[in-house]
């Protein structure tokens, strides 16, 4: 028997850590991220990133406005199954 009653969902994203090249692009942490233990570092490494870009972004808005930090973002006018690139090459 079906049960009607709605139930949350939880979803655990898992990302093997070769998908990202840690040799050449080195990611910034915060400064709590040092206090962590290696297990805590090798699972929250992404998150950490994540929410220190965030409180930078709060920062730049804060004390230099919302448009400033706007105006240094992307547009995300992008999808990579409708890229055509803007100039014609050889390669």
């Amino acid at each position: 028997m079906h049960e009607t009653a709605t139930r949350p969902l939880g979803y655990t994203t898992y990302m093997r850590g070769f998908y990202y090249d840690n040799i050449n692009f080195q990611r910034p942490q915060s400064k709590a991220f040092d206090s962590y233990t290696p297990r805590e570092k090798k699972l929250l490494t992404r998150r950490d990133t994540l929410k220190y870009v965030k409180s930078l972004e709060d920062k730049i808005a804060t004390e230099l406005g919302q448009g400033v930090l706007d105006g240094m973002r992307s547009s995300y006018n992008y999808t990579a199954m409708g890229f055509k690139p803007d100039v014609q090459t050889d390669y």
